[in-house]
């Protein structure tokens, strides 16, 4: 006699690196803030380059700390400016479609910062291209999240440097962002729309089109309800980012200098987020964390956002 056992839906496989090619056509009719979509928190912090010296996007409590004690803020900095192991060519390759982008502009370079300096964006920039080139049914979302020492001529920079990587594969600002949709984006060829926070030309996005609320906790209860009411309250047609992130303060960081925030915050941050999207009734647009597809729990959460949209 033989017994079957049903799969656990969080144990079936899922495509990831096209998934969006593979969704159905109600799916791909449907405007893209109705799609479930998972996303990158400080998404290319793989990057960053160890160093004692904090940068822009620090208080100044922090840096003068890191400049009276080298050594010492060399190794906790280190240790909790990281957010992601993997680089910008397997996250996707694994399905994430949100970037969740921080730069500062240093000499004639915009490079990614989170607390540390990482890789120039133009080396991010030609990766998801190629990417995007051998997967013509995929698109990405590039959110300029903060912008840091940028002038009015860096923003331009800015603006030169994805249109020529993108070019006519840009998605511009539309009238209607309700309009928008996989099958909109295709039928025109665009791969690509970015979020500016100050946008000079319709090649940017302004960011009140993707409203993008921040739980500031280290709470998972606080963080449960703070997700739950997001998507109860968020704005109608547009774009929304759930930010499935904990956010450790100094006083996390100093009680748990010999660890990282990895371990410290973001694991249990994750089986969060997992268990919110489990129980919750709302389906969430774009949703963010650290450390995506470092381990099970990162992978089912992605798996889960994108099972979503055949619901």
């Amino acid at each position: 006699m033989m017994f079957g056992f049903r799969r656990r839906e969080s144990d079936a496989p899922v495509p990831r690196q096209d998934w969006m090619t593979r969704l159905p056509e109600k799916a791909r009719k449907a405007p893209l803030s109705s799609l479930c979509i998972p996303g990158s928190h400080d998404s290319f912090t793989s990057s960053l380059v160890p160093g004692c010296i904090p940068g822009p996007d620090q208080p100044e409590l922090i840096r003068k700390l890191a400049k009276d004690f080298p050594r010492i803020a060399q190794h906790i900095l280190y240790r909790w400016s990281f957010t992601q192991h993997k680089d910008v060519v397997y996250q996707l390759e694994n399905g994430i479609r949100y970037f969740d982008i921080r730069l500062v502009a240093v000499n004639d370079e915009f490079v990614i910062i989170h607390c540390l300096f990482g890789e120039p964006i133009q080396n991010i920039l030609s990766k998801i291209k190629l990417f995007l080139q051998e997967n013509p049914g995929e698109i990405v979302i590039l959110d300029f999240q903060h912008l840091y020492n940028f002038t009015p001529e860096n923003n331009m920079e800015l603006e030169n440097h994805v249109k020529q990587e993108f070019g006519e594969s840009i998605c511009p600002c539309p009238q209607d962002p309700g309009e928008v949709s996989l099958d909109f984006m295709n039928s025109f060829r665009f791969q690509v729309i970015c979020f500016h926070p100050r946008p000079i030309s319709r090649l940017f996005w302004p960011r009140y089109l993707a409203p993008n609320p921040w739980a500031n906790t280290t709470s998972s209860a606080k963080l449960k309800r703070f997700l739950t009411k997001g998507l109860d309250e968020r704005p109608k047609g547009l774009l929304f980012i759930s930010q499935g992130v904990f956010t450790p303060q100094l006083s996390t960081i100093i009680f748990h200098c010999f660890s990282d925030l990895e371990h410290s915050c973001t694991r249990r941050c994750n089986r969060t987020v997992r268990s919110w999207l489990n129980k919750t009734r709302s389906k969430p647009n774009i949703v963010i964390t650290d450390f995506v597809l470092c381990n099970k729990c990162s992978c089912d959460i992605i798996n889960k956002i994108i099972r979503l949209n055949q619901s």
